[in-house]
């Protein structure tokens, strides 16, 4: 990437049938997916028939019925993509998946609040805004707290690689220092319709097929970010 960023963390994303209370340190570490340590380690929150939420060394973890959510830096991405390929391809085949979100969180500094005011304005230009608009611009050379762009959502559809799907780009202000900026990336894959899904190999396949593509485009959107940022300086 053109600038170091201050957070980069990846997710993994399965819509479809689960049962929550499976997924257990335990029962991860049974299946060779986490080390007996690491189970013994982790930092169960909840783990029900309807919810489960626990941390695994680098990994966190949140499901319920309808959703199976890993997280982790993206250091140790390879980590949680081999997790859910062999925790779905092989001990849970037949589990319904029928979405796949591949994603990445990458969060950078601007360098300073009016650099990332400026760069709020070129996505977000008030001007179309009018009267209100004109408002808006006059608040942002006020001290302390202002108005202006908040979020932005940008979407590619079709996909370019001729899948069923979207990428999304959502853009926003980061915690902590006003500098701060947040891209997280959306590769967003759809299979069948519920009713019609059978197993999760179509997902695992596209997971495997697609993840490095997904973890460059996103690497890539946020380049393209921070290039015209630094144009701003």
């Amino acid at each position: 990437m053109r600038l170091e960023a201050t957070a980069d963390n990846v997710s993994i994303v399965l819509l479809g049938a689960f049962n929550p209370k499976i997924f257990h340190p335990a029962w991860l570490a049974m299946h060779g997916l986490i080390s007996p340590e690491q189970a013994d380690d982790a930092d169960v929150v909840i783990v029900h028939s309807d919810i489960t939420q626990f941390t695994a060394a680098y990994m966190t973890f949140d499901i319920n019925s309808g959703q199976f959510v890993i997280k982790c830096d993206t250091i140790h991405k390879d980590v949680i993509r081999d997790l859910v390929l062999a925790a779905f391809g092989e001990h849970l085949p037949h589990t319904p998946v029928w979405r796949l979100g591949i994603n990445r969180s990458i969060s950078f500094s601007c360098g300073s609040d009016d650099i990332r005011n400026k760069f709020g304005t070129l996505l977000a230009p008030k001007i179309p805004w009018g009267p209100w608009g004109s408002e808006l611009e006059q608040s942002m050379s006020e001290d302390g707290h202002h108005g202006g762009m908040i979020r932005l959502i940008m979407r590619q559809l079709p996909r370019p690689d001729g899948l069923s799907g979207h990428i999304q780009a959502d853009i926003r202000p980061g915690p902590g220092e006003r500098s701060n900026v947040i891209a997280d990336i959306n590769n967003h894959f759809a299979f069948r319709d519920a009713d019609e899904t059978i197993g999760s190999v179509d997902a695992m396949e596209i997971l495997f097929d697609r993840w490095q593509a997904s973890m460059e485009g996103a690497e890539n959107i946020v380049d393209g970010l921070m290039a015209t940022m630094e144009d701003l300086k």
